[in-house]
């Protein structure tokens, strides 16, 4: 039986003359085909390695292309919402605007209409007793029946004005939880590119900053930021594949990109808006107060459904508190308002902004700067308008072309 030796790789001789001991001989060959097969062995366990590696790269660079859409399209809806509720809100404050002026055109109305009555009957009235009590009789009733007439459509529209009011502020809280949920799912994509090893900064300024020049999403053309490989995934996407399937991904969010470049441009145009002087008013505490106290009292008078009220009274108090205000306002421009009671609410607008002027230029700044996301400015925006600080229309860029193809297309009202 053969004993272990020779089933080694080794060979017995002699290694020199006159030994009788014989030596161990490592067999060449053997010793090669180890070393060949061991290098084999750590090639296919390193290629093997490498793809694993590779399909896991491939399949994280996946799913972030598939968040990074995702996170678009989501954007995209919260634009397209604020877009549409902007010129919601731009409708109902016309609608609490129209019942402002019917009620004032309604008390000048049946002023009118009694002064009328009075210069009629002091005429007639020492020429002929039977005239002057025909005429009251019949006055009386015209009287009635203007009055009922006035009054049903007065009633109506006072009813779609109080509704309009109750509805702005739906609205404006809707568009504040559409940014609250529109920042935690950027807070969740964020918190999903740092885990991915990515950089969610560059990302969140070239999906919310980019709308200067009508760059798609992902490209940033705007601000002094440029390139198209701004963020994490753009940027590895550029090296191996582009993101998603080229402009019929880029056209899907069209609309959305549409969405948010009248909204920003809304919002830079509020921003020069408010690098004006005459965009604001300063007036003391004491100032404010009395304004206040006589534009409620006024919004009483012409809301009160029993008593007419006195709108040359209101007017001449309006004019009496501006002139002794400090600093005195302009003069009221009957060519660019319709009435001083428009212009008195243009100026407590006015007024009730100043103290908000430096943050929103601070803060619309800083988004313009690309320090900070689109959805902090109008945030606070938002929550002015809530707080009746500023108009509902404040969003509302001035193009009737664009506005009558956007209410005709939303809002269509049959002739």
């Amino acid at each position: 039986m053969p004993s272990g030796a020779p089933l080694l790789p080794l060979a017995t001789t002699k290694v020199g003359h006159g030994e009788k001991e014989r030596a161990y001989v490592i067999r060449q060959n053997i010793v090669l085909k180890t070393l060949l097969g061991t290098i084999v062995l750590i090639g296919s366990l390193g290629i093997l390695v490498c793809s694993t590696t590779y399909e896991v790269h491939v399949q994280r660079r996946n799913s972030l292309v598939y968040a990074l859409e995702h996170r678009e399209e989501e954007h995209a809806s919260h634009m397209r919402i604020m877009r549409l509720s902007t010129l919601l809100q731009k409708h109902l404050k016309d609608e609490v605007h129209d019942m402002s002026i019917l009620t004032t055109y309604r008390a000048s109305l049946m002023h009118a209409v009694g002064e009328y009555q009075a210069r009629l009957i002091e005429k007639i009235g020492s020429n002929c007793s039977a005239a002057e009590g025909l005429l009251r009789q019949m006055g009386g009733e015209f009287d009635k029946e203007l009055d009922q007439l006035i009054h049903k459509l007065w009633v109506d529209l006072v009813k779609e004005g109080k509704a309009a009011q109750l509805q702005l502020h739906n609205i404006t809280a809707a568009i504040q939880r559409e940014l609250r949920q529109d920042a935690s799912e950027a807070s969740d994509f964020d918190h999903l590119m740092q885990q991915a090893g990515e950089d969610p900064a560059m990302l969140e300024q070239a999906s919310e900053h980019h709308h200067v020049h009508g760059a798609p999403f992902g490209h940033m053309h705007h601000h002094g930021h440029e390139g198209g490989d701004a963020h994490g995934a753009g940027a590895e996407q550029g090296a191996d594949e582009p993101l998603g399937e080229g402009q019929e991904e880029h056209g899907a969010q069209d609309d959305g990109d549409d969405d948010e470049d009248h909204i920003a441009g809304a919002l830079e145009a509020f921003f020069y808006h408010l690098q004006r002087n005459d965009s604001t008013l300063e007036v003391d505490n004491e100032t404010m107060v009395q304004w206040t106290r006589l534009y409620d009292s006024a919004q009483r008078a012409l809301q009160d459904e029993e008593e007419e009220a006195d709108m040359k009274r209101i007017n001449q108090n309006i004019a009496e508190l501006l002139n002794h205000s400090n600093p005195a306002p302009p003069p009221f421009n009957a060519s660019q308002y319709a009435s001083e009671l428009d212009y008195f609410t243009e100026l407590m607008y006015r007024a009730k902004l100043h103290p908000y002027r430096a943050e929103l230029l601070w803060l619309i700044g800083k988004w313009m700067d690309g320090e900070a996301p689109f959805r902090e400015p109008l945030h606070r925006v938002e929550e002015l308008i809530d707080q009746n600080v500023l108009q509902p229309d404040v969003l509302m860029v001035a193009d009737s072309d664009e506005y009558a193809d956007m209410a005709a297309e939303h809002y269509p009202y049959d002739d």
